[in-house]
C-alpha cells in the first residue's frame, strides 16, 4: 500500500497543526473541568479558555462583540438554530440549489411543520448565484435569505456582499453557511453583510470534530433549540436571556474547543492569506495537470474564484469506482458522489486541498488518475 495522500479537507481537515493535538491532550490529562460550574482553579481555567476562544474567533472573523458568537456542536447544529430559531409559521425563505443538506433538510422539515414557503434559486454552470435572481425570488412573506458562502461541490465563492445589499435593501436578514470558507479565505463577517453566519471547527479552522458556531447579529433574536443549565442564573427556572448563555445550554465540548482555540491561534500566527496563497497555487497546478489527462472533465470556475476544491469526472466511469481505485490502489483519499448537496445533479470525484498538502501530493494524485485513465482506454 503506497503512502497516503489526503485530499478530502473539505470534509475534515487532516492533519491538524501539532499544537492542536498537544493542546487537546494537555487538557484531557491536566484540565478536564467544566466552565462556569465551580470556583476552583481547573473550572476557572476552562472558563478562561472559552473567553479567549471567543475573543480570538472574533478577531479572525471580524466580529465586534464576542458575545454574538454562539458555540455549537458543528455547522449543522448552527444552521438548525438559525433556521428553526428564527422562522415562524407561514414565513417564506429564498435559498439556492447549491445548499448542503444541513440547510435543505431543516427547510424541508419546516415546510411541513410550519408551512414555510421556499423558493430555490438556480446557480449558473460555474456554480455562481446571480443576486438579481435572489431579488426576483423575494415575496411579501420572505423573512430570510439563506446562501452558502462557497459550494462544497464546486468550491465557487458566492457574491455574498452583493446578495447582502440586495437583502438589506428589502429588510430581509441573510443567513450564510460558511462551512467551507471560515479559515479558508479572509473573512470579516460584518463587512460581508451576514446577519447570521454558521461555521464549523473541523474543516479550515483546523480544529477537532464536534465544534462549530453561529454569529448572530445583535438585534436578531432566535428561539433556543434547547434549554438547560449553563452555569449562570442557576436559581432561576427560566432560560437566561443574555448572550451567549441563552443558546449554550449543557456542558460544552471542552476538548474540542481547546483544539479549536489552538487551530485558530495557528491561523492567526501563520496568516490566512499565506495559507490561501499556498492552497491556490496547488489547486491551479492540480487543475492544469488534470486537464491534460484524457477523459477528465473538470467542473466549476477557475482556481482563484473558488476554495481549494476541484471536482471532476473521468470518462463514463462511476465516480465511486474511481474513488475506490484511488484509495485502494494508490492511497489517494478523495470524496465521491453528490457530497450531501442533492440539488447538484452531477456526481463527481472531489479533491480538496489543505494547509499541509504539497506539490508532491498533487503529483501523486494526478499520476494515479492518469494511470486509471490509461487502463480504461486500454480496456476499451
Amino acid at each position: 500500500m503506497p503512502a497516503e495522500v489526503y485530499l478530502d479537507n473539505a470534509s475534515t481537515s487532516f492533519p491538524k497543526p501539532e499544537s492542536v493535538y498537544q493542546a487537546a491532550e494537555k487538557f484531557m490529562r491536566y484540565g478536564g473541568a467544566s466552565p462556569g460550574r465551580g470556583s476552583y482553579p481547573k473550572a476557572q481555567e476552562s472558563e478562561r479558555i472559552l473567553i479567549k476562544l471567543r475573543s480570538k474567533l472574533s478577531q479572525l472573523l471580524g466580529v465586534r462583540d464576542p458575545a454574538n458568537l454562539i458555540f455549537t456542536t458543528h455547522a449543522t447544529d448552527a444552521l438548525n438554530l438559525a433556521l428553526k430559531g428564527y422562522l415562524k409559521e407561514g414565513d417564506h425563505v429564498v435559498t439556492t440549489d447549491l445548499e448542503h443538506n444541513a440547510v435543505l433538510r431543516p427547510l424541508t422539515h419546516l415546510r411541513t411543520t410550519r408551512n414555510i414557503g421556499l423558493t430555490i434559486v438556480k446557480s449558473n454552470s460555474q456554480g455562481k448565484v446571480d443576486p438579481d435572481d435572489i431579488k426576483k425570488a423575494v415575496t411579501p412573506k420572505t423573512r430570510l435569505v439563506a446562501c452558502v458562502h462557497a459550494s462544497n461541490v464546486l468550491g465557487t465563492i458566492q457574491p455574498i456582499q452583493e446578495i447582502s445589499r440586495t437583502a438589506r435593501a428589502l429588510g430581509i436578514p441573510l443567513l450564510v453557511d460558511g462551512s467551507q470558507t471560515a479559515g479558508a479565505i479572509p473573512i470579516n463577517v460584518e463587512e460581508l453583510g451576514a446577519d447570521l453566519f454558521a461555521f464549523t471547527g473541523h474543516k479550515s479552522l483546523l480544529g477537532l470534530t464536534g465544534t462549530g458556531g453561529l454569529f448572530v447579529r445583535s438585534d436578531l433574536d432566535l428561539q433556543p433549540l434547547r434549554e438547560g443549565g449553563n452555569g449562570s442564573h442557576s436559581n432561576s427556572l427560566e432560560q437566561p436571556t443574555e448572550r451567549p448563555e441563552r443558546y449554550e445550554s449543557g456542558t460544552p465540548n471542552m476538548i474540542g474547543l481547546v483544539g479549536l482555540l489552538a487551530g485558530i491561534e495557528y491561523l492567526l500566527e501563520t496568516g490566512i492569506d499565506k495559507i490561501r496563497t499556498h492552497e491556490l497555487e496547488l489547486n491551479r497546478a492540480l487543475m492544469n495537470r488534470l486537464a491534460d489527462i484524457s477523459g477528465v472533465k473538470i467542473y466549476g470556475p477557475e482556481a482563484q474564484l473558488k476554495t481549494a476544491i476541484t471536482s471532476f469526472t473521468l470518462g463514463s466511469l462511476d465516480p465511486a469506482e474511481v474513488g475506490q481505485m484511488l484509495g485502494k490502489k494508490f492511497g489517494v483519499c478523495v470524496r465521491t458522489g453528490i457530497h450531501c448537496a442533492p440539488l447538484t445533479p452531477q456526481s463527481t470525484i472531489r479533491l480538496s486541498l489543505g494547509w499541509a498538502n504539497t506539490r508532491e501530493d498533487i503529483d501523486k494524485a494526478c499520476q494515479a488518475v492518469s494511470e486509471i485513465a490509461t487502463a480504461i482506454y486500454r480496456r476499451a
